[in-house]
């Protein structure tokens, strides 16, 4: 076994010990490198996105900035203390919106901001369409309150919710404000504003102690639009309701129905002047004219009854049927049979001068409908005869005269006057212009009653004349004003009148006092 020189092992340590730590030191400096790298990286992206960030705040304020001005200039047309109002009451909102979106940049994704976003944006949209709606309605209102005085003729502000009259009142007092302020009425102050994280709209008669009336947004439109209400002519309505019934193409044309007409006929009469007169007349089915009346009469109750509670509207009504009642006196006619009996009374008497007015229909004494369509003077038969020669036509006319005044004297012995005579509430007057209004005789009495009255002016209407039935004179008076006989015939009409006379006279008569036997 042989040794070797200790000398000749190399040893290595050393330069294996400085080689590690030259190794270590570059590891060290790597990673040292690496994380300052990193920290590099990250220190700019944070720069990139504070500076997004940054960016996207400043374009959420211009947002919500641009958002104010839109909203500012949309409603340039409202008043600038309204304006005012509405930015007022708008600003908070969008305060809130840019507060939610800007929580939103930075990462946050809770549902619950994204739901109140959601309600915020519709809230602006409310907004916008309650602004637009009140520039609208104040556009309206305007005109309207510069021409009340015309308006007030048909146009009527709404009662408002309830039916008790206290309410009632409340809400017409309501529509009256608002109708006056955004009207722009002197006197008055309106606008918008900001109460409980919504919007209102205020009116307000300046003055101390004056109410203020608040409307939440979610009634404002339609309580707006619905401040006034325009009435319905009530006489025109049933005026055309009743032509159709009667006129070809629904009322609108100009030719009555065909079938309701029955016959012409042609009377050779002398009218109240003495004159000969050719009359002809067109007749109608008496029983469907019944039966339209009726159906008239049955509509104008309703139309008025329709409104019970609203005093307004419903005396509007009454005023243009010139019934002289107020909504109250109206209602109360109910309460008794004699209430009733009058109501029924006063709408017949509207109901007959409605026909009457647009059907220019009469009734003859037998309760025949018809329309005069022609009035001619006729030839005298007689006309142009030498006093030698027989005078056949005066002969046979004077056959028929008495033939009708036999017939007149037998219905008068059984009939009523009314019946005799045609006599109704209302009938056709003198000219266009005048109805023939009677009155029947009171309980006890014989005097009965006929006026001409102005159907527009019941100044110009005529003295009333009175016909005592148990007078001879009168009821001559009465026969020669309806045309019953003609009025130089003088003993003709005296022979008429002694049957009427005497059958009042009995009626009238108080009855003897039963026999009792005389006692000592």
């Amino acid at each position: 076994m042989s040794y070797r020189n200790p000398q000749i092992i190399q040893d290595r340590s050393g330069e294996i010990l400085a080689k590690g730590i030259e190794s270590f030191g570059a590891s060290i400096a790597q990673g040292l490198t690496k994380k300052f790298d990193q920290e590099r990286k990250d220190r700019e992206k944070r720069q990139l996105e504070d500076k997004q960030y940054n960016k996207d705040v400043t374009r959420l304020a211009n947002e919500m900035a641009k958002n104010k001005a839109l909203f500012n200039e949309g409603i340039q047309e409202a008043g600038e203390s309204m304006r005012a109002g509405a930015l007022d009451a708008v600003g908070p909102t969008l305060q809130r919106i840019f507060e939610i979106k800007k929580v939103q940049l930075t990462g946050n994704s809770d549902p619950a901001l994204a739901d109140e976003l959601a309600r915020l944006n519709m809230k602006i949209t409310g907004f916008n369409s309650m602004i637009k709606a009140g520039i609208a309605v104040t556009g309206e209102l305007t005109e309207d309150v510069a021409n009340y005085e015309e308006c007030g003729e048909t146009l009527f502000l709404s009662n408002g919710p309830g039916d008790s009259e206290e309410e009632i009142a409340a809400g017409k007092e309501e529509s009256k404000t608002f109708y006056f302020a955004f009207g722009g009425a002197k006197g008055y102050e309106k606008g918008f504003r900001e109460e409980n994280g919504d919007m209102v709209a205020y009116a307000k008669k300046i003055g101390e102690g004056e109410k203020e009336y608040v409307i939440p947004r979610s009634q404002f439109k339609d309580r707006m639009e619905g401040l006034t209400k325009p009435m319905d002519n009530l006489e025109t309505n049933s005026s055309e309701r009743i032509a159709a019934g009667f006129f070809t193409k629904e009322g609108k044309g100009a030719d009555l129905i065909s079938t309701i007409k029955h016959e012409n006929k042609v009377k050779i009469e002398t009218n109240e002047a003495g004159e000969l007169r050719r009359y002809e007349r067109q007749y109608f089915d008496t029983e469907f004219i019944e039966a339209q009346k009726k159906k008239s009469f049955d509509e104008i109750e309703a139309d008025i009854d329709s409104v019970n509670g609203d005093s307004q509207h419903q005396q509007y009504y009454l005023d243009s049927l010139q019934i002289d009642y107020n909504p109250k006196g109206w209602k109360e006619l109910n309460d008794t049979e004699e209430g009733r009996a009058e109501k029924g009374r006063i709408l017949n008497e509207v109901n007959e001068t409605m026909f009457n007015n647009r059907l220019k229909m009469k009734q003859d004494s037998e309760g025949n409908y018809y329309r005069q369509i022609s009035d001619k003077p006729a030839k005298d038969p007689n006309k142009g005869l030498s006093s030698g020669e027989p005078k056949f036509g005066s002969q046979a006319n004077e056959k028929i005269f008495r033939e009708k005044l036999d017939k007149l004297k037998a219905q008068a012995k059984t009939s009523s006057v009314e019946d005799l005579l045609g006599l109704t509430s209302n009938m056709a007057g003198k000219n266009t212009s005048h109805v023939l209004k009677y009155t029947p005789a009171a309980p006890g009495s014989t005097v009965i009653t006929l006026q001409e009255v102005n159907k527009k002016d019941g100044n110009a209407s005529e003295d009333a004349n009175n016909y005592d039935l148990t007078n001879v004179a009168h009821v001559m008076g009465l026969l020669r004003k309806r045309g019953a006989i003609d009025g130089k015939r003088v003993s003709d009409l005296r022979e008429l009148a002694d049957v009427i006379v005497e059958k009042y006279k009995k009626a009238s008569e108080v009855p003897p006092a039963p026999y009792m036997p005389y006692n000592n």
